[in-house]
């Protein structure tokens, strides 16, 4: 009795197990032959492009979010200037608007200079050049205000060397000469000494010429006052004319000659004819 309850519960377990595997593979089968719906995909942001790369036209980058790949929708660049605002706003007018300030800007000179040896190398303030030093000074080694050229010393001189204010010129000393070495005040020409000398080599005060020395001359090589006085050598003007004068002076003493010994031949002639015919008569 007990063999054969187990005989049939041995059975019953083994049909069980078939039955259970049974229904097992045809819900698999049921499973795998529905159609499976994917989950919901999460939402995509969609990336906006930057304005540089809108401005120059290239395609619109693709932006990854997971496993999906978007188009970035394009951002619209600025528009083009209309043709009302390039007529109001010409560019030819800025230019025009531009230039006239530059030429109205006036020239700004240098400020406090310190050092002749650093920087600027200038002393002073507003000096244009190398080692001047004082006020204004334009060129090299000036020492004053306001002087042009080259080792000047003073004020508004212009020129080279000169010392005093006012001059113009090389090598003048004293103000208001012009020329070359000159030497006093308001002389015009070459080494004149004195006041308002006009010419070379005048001593004196208003002196016009060559050579003269006193006052007021005008006639050249003259020591005295308003061409009184001595004229210790001739101008050049002066020995052209005599040069001039000499072929007409001898012309007219040989003239002269010529006449007096036609004169005494005539007279011998004259004192000889008598006699001749008081000979013939005896």
């Amino acid at each position: 009795m007990n063999a054969q309850n187990t005989t049939f519960s041995a059975s019953t377990v083994t049909i069980r197990t078939y039955l259970l595997a049974g229904v097992s593979l045809v819900g698999a089968g049921i499973v795998a032959a529905a159609p499976i719906t994917p989950p919901p995909a999460a939402p995509v942001q969609s990336v906006v492009a930057p304005l540089a790369l809108t401005a120059l036209s290239s395609p619109a980058p693709l932006a990854a979010t997971g496993a999906v790949w978007s188009a970035a929708p394009a951002v619209a660049a600025h528009p083009a200037p209309s043709a009302a605002v390039e007529t109001v706003e010409p560019t030819a007018g800025v230019d025009n608007v531009a230039t006239a300030a530059t030429a109205a800007a006036p020239s700004l000179r240098p400020d406090i200079q310190l050092s002749l040896l650093t920087g600027t190398t200038n002393l002073g303030a507003g000096n244009t050049g190398r080692f001047n030093t004082g006020l204004d000074n334009d060129g090299i080694a000036n020492t004053g205000v306001k002087n042009v050229g080259n080792f000047n010393i003073g004020a508004r001189n212009n020129g080279n060397f000169n010392i005093g204010n006012d001059n113009e010129g090389n090598f003048n000393i004293g103000r208001t000469n012009t020329g070359d070495f000159n030497v006093g005040m308001s002389n015009n020409g070459r080494r004149n000494f004195g006041v308002s000398n006009t010419g070379r080599l005048n001593f004196g005060v208003g002196n016009n010429g060559v050579g003269e020395v006193g006052l007021f001359n005008t006639d050249d090589f003259t020591i005295g006052v308003f061409n009184k006085g001595i004229h210790y050598k001739k101008s050049s003007a002066a020995a052209t004319q005599a040069t001039v004068d000499a072929p007409s002076a001898t012309a007219g003493s040989t003239s002269h000659k010529k006449a007096g010994l036609k004169h005494r031949a005539e007279a011998g002639n004259a004192s000889s004819a008598p006699g001749s015919q008081k000979g013939r008569n005896r």
